[in-house]
């Protein structure tokens, strides 16, 4: 059973998590083995994490999102200073693969 601050066992033995004193040495081992941790499952299930965030992502509006980025930092917009965005042309590529995807 789950209380909203801590963990609830057997009887009136309760654990604030909160509580417990962590070093940020600690916390970063934590964050970094987690990562490894991650890092390995995307390795081994490549495949589902492209179908599922080909499935789930709509790339239009981050594309957008870019796009009024660009416009805020450059006063004038030309085909050459957007071919050369890098996210723009990454994003773009991942929607054109999602809709042949998708037509197949």
């Amino acid at each position: 059973m789950k209380s909203k601050r801590g963990l609830e066992m057997s009887g009136d033995f309760k654990v604030n998590l909160r509580k417990i004193p962590i070093s940020s040495t600690e916390k970063a081992s934590i964050v970094r083995d987690l990562i490894k941790i991650y890092n390995e499952f995307e390795k081994k299930y490549k495949a589902a994490f492209l179908l599922r965030d080909l499935l789930e992502n709509v790339y239009q509006s981050a594309i957008n999102q870019r796009i009024d980025e660009i416009e805020r930092n450059q006063t004038l917009i030309s085909y050459e200073i957007l071919n050369d965005d890098v996210i723009l042309t990454n994003l773009t590529k991942k929607k054109r693969i999602k809709m042949s995807f998708l037509k197949k």
